[in-house]
């Protein structure tokens, strides 16, 4: 009961957000500059994690692919939002 409560509250106090992803050219060119500086030790970071643990496991490489197939084919069911009479994708990040 409690849980239904809590649903129903939260479902009553929701404003709207009037959010959406951010279109094409809306982004600062400074901003995004920035943030792919910024970005640019992580995904080093994360290349060379990957290359190191492709060379110990031979089957590392396979199950990152399958891992990658099956975000994406999850990212790709839609999934209503019956308050706003629409739709909405996991994302796989």
């Amino acid at each position: 009961m409690l849980k239904l409560l809590i649903c129903a509250a939260l479902l009553l106090l929701a404003v709207p957000a009037y959010a959406m992803h951010i279109s094409e050219g809306i982004l600062p060119l400074p901003w995004a500059v920035f943030w792919y500086a910024v970005a640019i030790p992580f995904v080093a970071l994360g290349i060379r994690q990957v290359n190191s643990l492709a060379r110990d496991d031979l089957s590392f490489k396979p199950l990152v692919g399958l891992m990658a197939a099956v975000v994406f084919i999850i990212s790709c069911m839609p999934v209503p939002v019956p308050t706003a009479g629409t739709c909405s994708h996991p994302c796989g990040t």
